[in-house]
C-alpha cells in the first residue's frame, strides 16, 4: 500500500500571530496534497484546487453540513477550478474581516459611467467602514496599521457573490464601498451575511531586480550597474554597522512590518542584543553575526541572479480611480496610497496591452532615471514579463523621489539609456497559436451544494479541476524559463509562440485554457538549443534541465564571456572582498571595559570554552555538536558561574586577539546578552510601536585591544644600548630584554598613557609620556589606533618582547 504525501498541514490550534480562518471554528485542520500524487480515500469536508496543490479541510462534518452552517452556496457554471479560485480566496488567514447584516453596510455598484476597462480590479472605501473592522484582539501596533491605510485589497462575499481587488481609500464616500459593474464572481454567495476581509497595501523604495526582469530588459541593466549598486549597497551595510545606524541595516535585511517578520527578529539574538542598548562594534562577534546577514543576501542574489538597484515596488490606478490630474505619457509614485498612479488615457490606450493585461490591483516595478537626453524618466514593468513588456514615463512635478541611500548620502535619477531597452511589445510582430479551454463540465449549473440538484459530492465535482491542473502543472515556469533562456542566447524571441505570456498566465491562473502546446513547445525548443550545440551560461543551467533527458543534459555547453558570466565572476570578487572588509572592520571592535573587568577573572575558563570551539571548528564538526559540546562544558558550572565563563571567553579573546564566536553561537549567545546584562553594560530589551530599535547606549567606556611591537629593543635603546637592527642584538641580551618586558607588562606599564604618531610609512608608532619611543601598532590595527590620539594601558600581556594591551582612550 502506496504512502500518501501530505505537503502541509494547518491546524486550528496551530500559531499564526493574531492571523483567522474567518469562515472556520471549532477543531478543523486543512491537509495540502501535490495534484501529482495520488489523493487519499478519506472524505474531506471541502475539496478545492490551488495552483499545483489539493486542499482538504477537515471539519469533523459533512459538506452539507459545513456550507449550511456557514451560509455558503457553491455553484459550477464555470467549472471546478474557477470555483476552486473562489473558495481559496475566503479559505486563507485574515488579520482585519467582519462579517456585517446586510442592513449594516451599504454597498453601491456604479452604472455606465465606471468604465469595466477602467475600474477593473479596482474599488472605492470609505475609511469608515475601515475602522469598523478593528476590534480588540488587534495591537496598538496593528491599529494603526490599518488606519494609516490609503489603499487595501479587499475580499468581499455576499448573496449576490466574490468581489476581490484593490480599493482606495477615501472619506468622502456616501456609501462604505463603491464598486464597478460586471466584477461579482457568482462562483460562491453568502446567505444571510456580508462578509469583508482586508490588508493593507503598500509601496516600497526597495528593489531586488530578478533573473527574468535582468534578463529580458538587457542590455539597459549593464553588469557595471548592477556591480556598482552591490558595492554601494554593501558599503552602506558596514558603514551603518561602524556608525550604529540600526533602522539602516533593518531596512536593508527586510520591512519587518508583518507579525512573523517581528517576531523573528525578536527571537533573533541580536535582535535582543541591540534592544538591550547594546553596541554592534563592541565585539567582533557582533559586527560579524550583523555583516553575515548582508553576505547572504549576497550570495543568495549570486545563486538566483537577484540584485539590488535603486528603484521601487508600487501599484498601478488609472488617475480615473483617485480623481487625479496625470497627463498621457507621465506617472505620479505617491507613497502614502502605494500607488504609481497613470493616466487613464494612457491606460485605455496602450498601457493595459503592454503590460501584460493589468489592472488594478497588479504590482509595478519602478526604476526612476535620467536618460541619454538629460529627461527623467521612469520605467515600469511587471513580474514576470514578456521580453518588451514595459513603459517609459515622465514623473509629474508632484511625483515622489525615490532616493537611493549611499554613504556619501543619497542619489536619484541614476543615468541610464533607454535607447538600450529591447523594442517594446506593441511594436514587434508574432505569430502566437492559440490555447484551447478545457472541454465544459457536464454538471449542472444549479447550486453544487447543499441544494439537492447537484447529486455529484464535491470531491468528484473537484476531479476535473485536478486533472486540468496536473496537465498544466509547471507549464508557467517552463515558459518562463525557455522565453528567458531564449532572449539570453539570442538577444530576442522566436516569431512563433505557442502563446503571448499574458495569456498562458491567465489559462494558468484565471481562464484554465490547456497548457499542453505550451509544455510541448518548451520541451522542443529545449532541445533544439541541445542541437544546435548552443553554449549557454552556468547560471541558466537550471532554467532548462527539467526540460531534458540525461543525455541531453550531458551534451550542455557552459558559456565562457557571456555577460551573465561576466557578471557572476564579478559578484565572486566582490563577495570575496566584502568578506575581507567584515575582517577589516571586526579588527575595530572596541568592548566595554567592564567585559575586561569582570571577565578577567575567569580568562582561563572562559579560554577552555573557545578551546572546545575551536577544536569543533579545526575538525569541521556540525555546529550543532561544538554548541552541545560548549554547554556541556558550562553544565558543570551553576548558571551565575556559567555567565562569568562566557565573559572570561570574551575577554581572554580580547585580551590574545582571538575569536569570541564561542560566546556568540546560537545556543549560548541568550546567555552571553545575560551576562552582559548583569554587569549593567546593557539593559531589558525595548522595542519601538513598529518593531525597532528604540534606543542604543552611547555613554559605555570601551576599550580597544592593540598590539605594539618592539617593545624590548626599544627598552634597550633607552638603557644606552644601540645597535643597528633587531637581528644584530645578541642572544642573552635579547631574552633579558625580553624578560623585562614580562615584568613591567604586570607593573609599571599598567596606566601609561601612550601617544600615537603616524610615521612616513604609514605605520603608527606609539610614545611614553616623556617621549621615548614605546613601540609599533600591529599592521592591520592602524583605524583602531588611529580613532585617539592618546590611550591608557589598563591591562597587558606581553609575547617575545611585545605587548598585546587592553588600552581606553585618555
Amino acid at each position: 500500500m502506496s504512502t500518501i504525501a501530505v505537503k502541509s498541514v494547518v491546524r486550528h490550534d496551530a500559531a499564526r500571530g493574531g492571523l483567522v480562518y474567518p469562515f472556520l471554528s471549532g477543531g478543523w485542520e486543512i491537509r495540502s496534497f501535490s495534484v501529482s500524487e495520488e489523493l487519499p480515500e478519506s472524505s474531506p469536508t471541502l475539496r478545492w484546487v490551488k495552483d499545483d496543490k489539493v486542499m482538504d479541510l477537515h471539519t469533523g462534518q459533512s459538506t452539507e453540513e459545513f456550507l449550511a452552517g456557514a451560509g455558503l452556496q457553491l455553484h459550477m457554471e464555470r467549472g471546478a477550478s474557477v470555483l476552486s479560485k473562489r473558495l481559496s480566496r475566503i479559505m486563507r488567514p485574515y488579520r482585519y474581516f467582519a462579517f456585517f447584516q446586510p442592513h449594516e453596510i451599504a454597498l453601491a455598484q456604479g452604472g455606465s459611467e465606471m468604465d469595466a476597462g477602467v475600474w477593473d480590479g479596482a474599488a472605492l472605501i470609505s475609511r469608515q467602514l475601515v475602522s469598523r473592522l478593528l476590534n480588540g484582539s488587534h495591537s496598538c501596533r496593528q491599529r494603526r496599521q490599518l488606519e494609516a491605510a490609503n489603499r487595501v485589497e479587499f475580499t468581499l462575499l455576499h448573496e449576490g457573490g466574490q468581489e476581490k481587488g484593490h480599493a482606495l481609500v477615501v472619506d468622502w464616500l456616501s456609501s462604505d464601498m463603491l464598486l464597478p459593474p460586471g466584477g461579482t464572481k457568482t462562483e460562491i454567495t453568502l446567505e444571510g451575511r456580508v462578509f469583508v476581509g482586508l490588508q493593507p497595501v503598500r509601496s516600497a523604495d526597495d528593489m531586488r531586480l530578478d533573473v527574468q526582469s535582468l534578463v529580458n530588459l538587457y542590455p539597459f541593466f549593464q553588469p557595471e550597474h548592477l556591480l556598482a549598486w552591490m558595492q554601494m549597497e554593501s558599503a552602506l551595510f558596514l558603514d551603518s554597522i561602524r556608525s550604529g545606524k540600526i533602522d539602516q541595516l533593518l531596512a536593508r535585511l527586510g520591512r519587518f512590518e508583518t507579525e512573523a517578520e517581528l517576531e523573528a527578529i525578536q527571537r533573533w539574538w541580536l535582535g535582543e542584543y541591540l534592544a538591550s542598548g547594546g553596541s554592534l562594534m563592541w565585539f567582533a562577534g557582533t559586527i560579524k553575526a550583523m555583516a553575515r546577514q548582508h553576505l547572504l543576501r549576497l550570495q543568495q542574489g549570486q545563486n538566483n541572479l537577484r540584485f539590488p538597484v535603486p528603484g521601487g515596488h508600487y501599484y498601478l490606478f488609472p488617475a480615473e480611480i483617485g480623481e487625479r490630474r496625470v497627463e498621457p505619457g507621465q506617472v505620479e509614485l505617491d507613497p502614502a496610497s502605494a500607488t504609481a498612479w497613470v493616466s487613464t488615457e494612457d491606460w485605455q490606450d496602450y498601457m493595459v496591452n503592454v503590460l501584460g493585461g493589468c489592472d488594478g490591483d497588479d504590482a509595478v516595478w519602478v526604476f526612476p532615471f535620467r536618460d541619454y537626453d538629460g529627461v527623467e524618466k521612469v520605467l515600469l514593468w511587471r513580474s514576470p514579463n514578456q521580453v518588451g513588456e514595459y513603459v517609459i514615463l515622465r514623473p509629474t512635478a508632484k511625483s515622489h523621489v525615490i532616493q537611493w541611500q549611499t554613504v556619501f548620502g543619497n542619489a536619484s535619477f541614476p543615468t541610464m539609456d533607454s535607447r538600450d531597452l529591447p523594442p517594446r511589445i506593441d511594436t514587434v510582430r508574432h505569430a502566437y497559436g492559440t490555447l484551447e479551454r478545457f472541454p465544459s463540465l457536464p454538471y449542472s449549473p444549479a447550486p453544487l451544494l447543499p441544494c439537492p440538484s447537484a447529486p455529484l459530492p464535491l470531491c468528484a465535482a473537484m476531479q476535473p479541476a485536478i486533472e486540468q491542473a496536473r496537465i498544466n502543472r509547471g507549464a508557467l515556469g517552463a515558459y518562463c524559463n525557455m522565453l528567458m533562456l531564449t532572449k539570453a542566447l539570442y538577444g530576442k524571441l522566436p516569431h512563433h509562440l505557442p502563446a503571448r505570456l499574458e495569456d498562458v498566465i491567465d489559462g494558468a491562473v484565471k481562464s484554465t485554457r490547456d497548457l499542453s502546446p505550451v509544455l510541448g513547445w518548451v520541451g522542443f525548443a529545449a532541445g533544439r538549443v541541445v542541437e544546435q550545440g548552443k553554449p549557454i551560461p552556468a547560471s541558466l543551467f537550471r532554467r532548462i534541465e527539467a526540460n531534458l533527458t540525461d543525455k541531453q543534459k550531458a551534451q550542455l555547453i557552459p558559456t565562457t564571456n557571456h555577460w551573465l558570466d561576466v557578471l557572476q565572476t564579478a559578484v565572486s570578487h566582490h563577495i570575496t572582498t566584502y568578506e575581507a572588509e567584515i575582517a577589516a572592520l571586526s579588527a575595530e571592535a572596541a568592548p566595554p571595559a567592564a567585559v575586561i573587568e569582570h571577565g578577567y577573572k575567569w580568562a582561563a575558563q572562559g579560554q577552555q570554552l573557545r578551546r572546545i570551539f575551536q577544536q569543533g571548528i579545526a575538525q569541521k564538526r556540525p555546529f550543532s555538536d561544538i554548541a552541545t559540546d560548549c554547554t556541556a562544558y558550562l553544565a558543570g558550572w551553576n548558571d551565575d558561574n556559567a555567565r562569568w565563563i562566557l565573559l572570561g571567553s570574551l575577554a581572554d579573546a580580547i585580551h590574545r586577539g582571538g575569536s569570541d564566536a564561542a560566546a556568540w553561537q546560537q545556543g549560548l549567545a541568550p546567555k552571553t546578552i545575560s551576562a552582559l546584562r548583569a554587569i549593567g553594560v546593557i539593559g531589558e530589551p525595548v522595542w519601538t510601536r513598529v518593531g525597532a530599535l528604540l534606543w542604543v547606549e552611547e555613554n559605555v567606556p570601551t576599550v580597544v585591544p592593540l598590539q605594539i611591537n618592539g617593545i624590548w629593543f626599544n627598552w634597550l635603546k633607552c638603557q644606552g644600548y644601540h645597535f643597528s637592527s633587531m637581528a644584530s642584538v645578541p642572544q642573552a641580551l635579547r631574552e633579558k630584554a625580553k624578560a623585562k618586558v614580562s615584568e613591567l607588562a604586570n607593573g609599571r606599564f599598567l596606566g601609561q598613557v601612550l601617544t600615537t604618531q603616524v610615521t612616513d610609512g604609514e605605520r603608527i608608532t606609539t610614545y611614553t609620556a616623556n617621549g621615548n619611543l614605546f613601540g609599533f601598532v600591529q599592521r592591520g590595527q592602524e583605524l583602531v589606533a588611529a580613532a585617539s590620539h592618546r590611550w591608557s594601558i589598563q591591562s597587558a600581556i606581553a609575547n617575545d618582547g611585545n605587548l598585546f594591551i587592553i588600552a581606553a582612550a585618555a
